[in-house]
Formats: structure tokens, sequence, C-alpha cells
């Protein structure tokens, strides 16, 4: 099971990817605070097991009931995840909701992290953390 914050191009690569590679998935969950780029996605995908969920954000209002319900999101789904990628909006806030739904050997990764120290924070919420290639950072709780 795998959970995005930040439908785009991930979304659809690394589906194809994973198939590419004879990797079987059950379900991607990506959530997407853009109508444009939410609609883009959708008229994208290919991917049977994949679902791409709307839910906008007030941009100006950061306690607005929209926000959470777009950073809380995965609690409605009920699963734990295997792999979590956080590149969307509230990252600090999605990535302590992640590390409340990952599975045992779960991952998380936030992508553009060195440059927004802000973000650090949130590590703490995970047993495990490190520096990756590139801007992104990963954690577990194993």
């Amino acid at each position: 099971m795998f959970l995005e914050w930040g439908s785009g191009g991930s979304t659809i690569l690394f589906g194809k990817f994973l198939d590419d590679n004879g990797k079987n998935y059950v379900n991607w969950h990506s959530i997407k605070h853009d109508i444009a780029w939410y609609n883009k996605i959708k008229e994208k995908n290919t991917r049977e097991n994949t679902y791409i969920y709307y839910l906008p954000i007030d941009e100006n209002n950061h306690n607005d009931i929209k926000n959470k319900n777009y950073v809380e999101f995965s609690r409605t789904l009920g699963i734990n995840f295997d792999l979590v990628l956080v590149d969307g909006r509230h990252r600090r806030r999605c990535l302590i909701e992640a590390a409340k739904h990952l599975s045992p050997s779960g991952i998380v990764l936030l992508h553009d992290t060195p440059l927004r120290k802000y973000y650090y924070c949130a590590f703490k919420h995970y047993r495990y953390g490190k520096f990756t290639v590139g801007t992104s950072w990963e954690g577990r709780n194993e």
C-alpha cells in the first residue's frame, strides 16, 4: 500500500516503474489540492489500483478545516502504508501524520528537504531517519 501527498509526475512514473519491473502493489493512494493538477493526473492515470483524491486547501488560513481534511485524509482509508511520499502542501503536518500510518517496515520519503529546515521538527516522530540522495529525507519506525 502506498500513500502520496502531492500527486504529479511521480504518481504516474512510480506506478509505471513498479509495473515495468514486475513489482506487484495493491493500491496507490494519491492526494492533490490543486484542481488543475488533479484533473491532469487523473486523466493520465491508466492503472486501476491507483486512486487520486482531490482535497482543496485554504492557502491563506492554515487552520482551515480543508487543510485538516487534506492532512488527515489517510485516516479515512484505515490502512497502514509500506511507502509514503510527502511532496504536497503542509509537509510537516503530513510527515507527522504519516508516522501514524506506516506498516512495521514502512518508509516515508520527504521531498525537497535540506533547504527547508522548518521540516526538521517532524523528524522526531520517527525512530530512524536520514538524508538520502538528492533532496530527500527518509524515515522509518522499525
